[in-house]
């Protein structure tokens, strides 16, 4: 299988600060997995190479949806957990494994809300990848024909899983550089809650630090339930199109597949959804990408790094587009301007992939 990379350059407004001796940080920000364990085996083949090459450890950072709808939400976890012992990691919580905490804790919002794990997404097949006794398969599909209720006792998640999604965080914040020098990112599953962009009936704002603070599910929730905010607005299902920046951050999330942004935002200017590449949302008018003459595999933007408000890396691995990591690399990011990323893209099978990697660039447009 070939190996290439695929990159983002940023010029502009981090060029003009000029460069001065840099570390070798590295962050790997991984998007919607859904089951897909084959595509993820091998995107880790590649960073333990990577940082071979460079005689450093890179830290991941997940961006949840390790489950439902792909055949081996169970094979995932535990690559998932082995890699725990071999880098730094940071499992952010997407909303499909949020419902999984829901359904086995029974919470008052499963009451509120309905099993909406099992309408539509996809939790029937994280069910019989986790709990692998027959019976089990034949209670949950059985029971739906006659019209009976699978339940929680029904179903064994085993003590290692269990603690693997107690322990997943609903945000996360790094920064690459220090200084003045220093480009900040948040990681969420979904958008962050923006007021500007919310309904009527939402609360007045949320800051963007407190939405950051909500790290853990009783946090997350209790928010939720104490603002009156609905819960697809914040951060583990809103797909609501921002129009300005989250602070000083550039936000890195997945949730929407790129495949289909166009159904949700309409401000995309010409991107190409069938590519299933990276989607960088810019402050209003999107600018068009274009193909660099000398290096066809990456795709330029007129733009600055500053103009940047967030990066969509959920590439649709299980609608057959492709697993993406996002590589935030110090080196690249702030001496060269360049954001790497890495994808696996995948066949109609979703059990086979290969490497493939494209660029995309950003230039401050002349004055």
């Amino acid at each position: 299988m070939g190996a290439t990379r695929h990159c983002s350059q940023f010029t502009g407004a981090i060029s003009a600060r000029g460069t001065n001796a840099m570390g070798n940080k590295c962050v790997w920000v991984i998007g919607d997995i859904h089951g897909m364990s084959d595509p993820l085996r091998l995107l880790f083949q590649h960073i333990r190479s990577f940082d071979f090459d460079r005689g450093e450890q890179s830290k991941l950072v997940f961006l949840g949806d390790y489950i439902d709808y792909g055949p081996s939400s169970r094979e995932v976890i535990d690559i998932l957990l082995a890699a725990e012992e071999e880098w730094p990691t940071v499992f952010i919580a997407g909303n499909h494994d949020d419902m999984l905490l829901h359904f086995v804790n029974q919470t008052d919002i499963l009451e509120q809300y309905g099993n909406v794990w099992f309408n539509g997404n996809g939790g029937q097949t994280s069910i019989v990848s986790f709990d692998r006794h027959p019976q089990v398969a034949q209670k949950l599909f059985l029971d739906r024909i006659r019209q009976r209720p699978f339940k929680a006792e029904d179903f064994v998640l085993e003590d290692q899983y269990l603690d693997f999604f107690q322990r997943m965080s609903y945000a996360h914040q790094d920064s690459i550089g220090e200084g003045e020098q220093a480009v900040n990112f948040a990681f969420t599953h979904a958008g962050l809650y923006q007021k500007a962009r919310a309904r009527s009936y939402d609360p007045p704002d949320i800051s963007i630090e407190r939405q950051l603070g909500l790290t853990t599910f009783d946090a997350y929730h209790a928010c939720h339930r104490n603002s009156r905010v609905s819960p697809d607005a914040l951060h583990l299902w809103n797909r609501v199109e921002p129009d300005t920046r989250f602070g000083d951050f550039i936000l890195v999330h997945g949730h929407t597949p790129t495949l289909y942004l166009g159904q949700f935002w309409e401000d995309i200017g010409n991107y190409n959804a069938s590519l299933a590449r990276p989607f960088v949302k810019f402050i209003s008018p999107q600018p068009h990408g274009h193909h660099h003459t000398d290096w066809p595999e990456r795709t330029c933007f007129e733009r600055s790094l500053s103009d940047v408000i967030s990066v969509n890396v959920d590439t649709g691995a299980v609608f057959g587009g492709a697993l993406t990591a996002l590589i935030l690399s110090e080196e690249e990011l702030l001496e060269n301007q360049t954001m790497k990323y890495l994808q696996v893209r995948l066949d109609r099978s979703y059990r086979e992939g290969n490497m493939d990697g494209m660029r995309l660039v950003f230039r401050q447009a002349p004055e």
